[in-house]
């Protein structure tokens, strides 16, 4: 009986056990197939992430290619530009060293035309009479003029203009515009009365006389608003006596350094219909 008893424990431990035994292998199954899901799920997120990353990397890669390629597009573009930049350089370089030989000779052949300028004005004025200055009042009898304290200048300036600009009384207008030099020695209007001495003798046709007038003017009153007519009246004069060259030599001069002025007009008209523009 006792015999029975344990014979059925014994079937019952084993049945328990192997029940046990099942039980634990489904669980460790079930353990490690949890294991090999999370194992795929794992691998599956790496090579995503492997796929992600080299995508990444490529699209990087590519944008650096493409800057490299811009980059090297623009530097060959300002090499090209440079290259053009040098070459126009050079252009500019040769033509300036042209332009300074060619201003050289301008300068030389000026100098020698101012030389020989200044030579016939030297000449013209050792070829002049000897007589007392045109400013001086010897050349008007005194008792033609009289000068006093009481003599308003500005009248007797404009009384000897009226006679050279609209009597055509260029003799006595010069003697008493000479008067005028002479005698109001501090006067604002002495300049301009020097400047219608010239043109005096311009209008009496000599030519000599006027230059040398002119030149007065010139010498005398730098800055003064006569100085360019004078100029203009000294080169045409030249020109009147048959020196072209030396006119043209003044009215140059007077273009250079009286430019804008009525009279430089003039002067272009003048050299432009003598053939001298240049």
């Amino acid at each position: 009986m006792k015999q029975g008893i344990w014979v059925a424990a014994l079937v019952v431990l084993l049945t328990l056990s192997g029940c046990l035994a099942t039980s634990q292998q489904l669980t460790m199954e079930r353990n490690l197939s949890e294991m090999k899901r999370r194992l795929a799920e794992t691998e599956r997120g790496l090579a995503a992430l492997r796929l992600e990353r080299s995508t990444e990397t490529q699209e990087r890669l590519n944008e650096l290619h493409r800057r490299t390629a811009d980059q090297q597009a623009h530097l060959d573009a300002f090499r090209v530009e440079f290259q053009s930049f040098y070459g126009r350089l050079e252009d500019f370089s040769r033509t300036n060293s042209q332009l300074a030989a060619d201003l050289g000779l301008t300068q030389d052949e000026l100098s020698i035309k101012l030389t020989a300028l200044e030579n016939r004005l030297a000449a013209l004025e050792s070829a002049k009479p000897d007589q007392p200055p045109v400013s001086t009042a010897t050349l008007l009898p005194p008792k033609k003029v009289t000068i006093t304290a009481d003599t308003d200048p500005e009248a007797f300036y404009q009384a000897a203009l009226k006679l050279l600009r609209e009597q055509g009384e260029y003799a006595t207008a010069r003697e008493r515009l000479g008067v005028f030099v002479e005698h109001f020695t501090n006067h604002p209007l002495r300049g301009n009365a020097s400047y219608w001495i010239g043109e005096a003798y311009f209008a009496e046709k000599k030519f000599d006389q006027a230059i040398l007038q002119f030149q007065q003017v010139i010498d005398n009153y730098p800055g003064h608003a006569k100085v360019p007519a004078a100029l203009l009246m000294q080169g045409t004069a030249f020109h009147l006596l048959g020196d072209t060259t030396s006119g043209k030599v003044i009215l140059r001069q007077l273009l250079s350094k009286h430019p804008g002025v009525a009279e430089a007009r003039k002067a272009e008209a003048r050299l432009e219909e003598w053939g001298a523009k240049k």
